[in-house]
């Protein structure tokens, strides 16, 4: 059998089955604040200069966690920060390898903003590709060669209002930052199981995947179906950076509370 072939094999039939074996997330997953200072190192100019601009479109209040070992041989660090005036929550994300250093994996930026009729929208500049289903509910924007703190965040403002993603947004009280994204973990997950891609094992503590959902998240990131969809991500990109340019964007000082406004207004020219 030539070579070629058996690769194929492997990667399209033994493959899924691997990670049918070995990928499992905890239903409740193990996520503490921790000091800046204890950080990597190597990531640090990333995350002060996305905490810099973040600030000064009004996301002021921060919180540094730690989800330990959410997927097997990974920990993820994010740094959640809220914006109390638009409603809307920004995430700097490190997702890095505990094997042979913090060996950095994915740096990227998310905005979020959840609405109390369950739609939720993101916008985010992660180069990699995800592995979940989409639920109805939820509107994902993917901008990887955003790298402008301010122009993504203007493009998921214009999401929202293209979306009229108008009532009441979902913000966690002050210093509960741990116990939402912990509640978020789950819900998404559980969202998953509804689609069939896992299965929740509540006497083990852990999602476990279906064996549909393994063939289906691995065959999501084999070529030929990973360059289809990287391609209609850039095709999107495009069309939503032209909508932005072509739209009147916010004025930085409409993010921040009524009584700062006056004071901001002449400080930021866009």
């Amino acid at each position: 059998m030539p070579s070629f072939v058996v690769l194929l094999i492997f990667l399209y039939v033994v493959l899924p089955l691997v990670i049918l074996l070995t990928q499992k997330a905890k239903i409740h997953p193990e996520i503490k604040a921790i000091p800046p200072e204890t950080l990597p190192r190597e990531w640090q100019g990333f995350l002060d200069h996305h905490l810099q601009e973040l600030r000064a479109l009004g996301f002021l209040e921060s919180s540094y966690l730690q989800i330990a070992a959410p997927l097997p041989g990974a920990t993820a660090t994010t740094v959640m920060m809220v914006n109390r005036h638009t409603g809307d929550k920004a995430m700097v994300n490190v997702l890095f390898s505990k094997s042979g250093g913090s060996t950095i994996k994915t740096l990227y930026l998310e905005f979020n903003t959840r609405l109390a009729d369950g739609r939720c929208f993101n916008t985010h500049n992660s180069k990699q590709l995800g592995s979940f289903v989409l639920p109805a509910t939820d509107t994902n924007t993917y901008l990887p060669s955003v790298k402008s703190p301010h122009e993504l965040y203007q493009a998921h403002r214009m999401v929202l209002r293209e979306s009229d993603a108008q009532g009441e947004r979902v913000l966690y009280p002050p210093g509960t930052a741990a116990a939402y994204l912990a509640e978020v973990w789950t819900k998404g997950f559980d969202e998953q199981v509804e689609l069939g891609q896992y299965r929740r094992n509540d006497k083990a503590g852990i999602f476990q995947l279906t064996l549909l959902g393994a063939y289906r998240m691995t065959w999501m990131l084999l070529w030929p179906i990973s360059t289809i969809r990287l391609l209609l991500r850039w095709l999107n990109e495009q069309k939503v950076r032209s909508r932005l340019r072509a739209s009147e964007q916010e004025p930085i000082a409409s993010f921040f509370p009524p009584q700062a406004q006056q004071v901001l207004a002449g400080h930021f020219e866009l």
